[in-house]
Formats: C-alpha cells, sequence, structure tokens
C-alpha cells in the first residue's frame, strides 16, 4: 500500500468514524427525547387513569342513588296502587247496594 492509499484510507476511516460518532450523537439525543416523551405521556396517562377512577366512583354514586329512588318510586306505586283497588273495591260494594236506577219516566 503506496503511502498516499494509506493516507486516503486512514482519512476515510476517520470520515466514517466522525460521521458514526455524530450519528450516536443523534441516536442519543433521539433517546433522550423519547425517554422524556415517555416520561410525559406515563404522568399523562396516571393523570387520565386517575379522573377515570374519580369518573367512575362519581357514576356509581349517582347509580346508587338513582336505584334508591327507583325502589322508593316502585314502593309508592305498590302502595298507591293497592289503595286504588281498595277504594274502587268500595265504591263496587257501594254501587251494588245502591236501588237500580229509575227508568226514564216521560
Amino acid at each position: 500500500m503506496t503511502p498516499e492509499e494509506l493516507n486516503r484510507t486512514i482519512e476515510f476511516l476517520v470520515q466514517w468514524q466522525a460521521r458514526m460518532a455524530a450519528r450516536q450523537e443523534e441516536t442519543a439525543a433521539k433517546q433522550e427525547e423519547h425517554e422524556a416523551w415517555t416520561k410525559d405521556m406515563i404522568a399523562r396517562l396516571a393523570r387520565v387513569s386517575e379522573e377515570n377512577s374519580r369518573l367512575m366512583k362519581r357514576q356509581l354514586e349517582v347509580l346508587n342513588v338513582q336505584s334508591e329512588r327507583m325502589d322508593r318510586m316502585d314502593r309508592l306505586h305498590e302502595n298507591w296502587s293497592r289503595q286504588n283497588a281498595e277504594i274502587l273495591r268500595l265504591l263496587k260494594q257501594i254501587m251494588d247496594r245502591l236501588p237500580p236506577f229509575p227508568p226514564n219516566l216521560n
């Protein structure tokens, strides 16, 4: 190998090494950016998860209140229906005891 070829080879290797070092620095910078982005996303996800848990608890509370209201309305309706049936039974007894309606005397 001639000194000129050796110099070109050395120059090529130095340039190649410089390019590789630059790429490594680029890769390291991108990796740092990605790690920062990942940490941010994990923190956001944790906040969303916490908010979701709070919302689910609130929904359960509302569901329980609504269920209690529906149960109360069912009991009111049942009582009303029972009372209504009793009133209708008493009205029928009254109607049965009334004398027949007089015919039209015109």
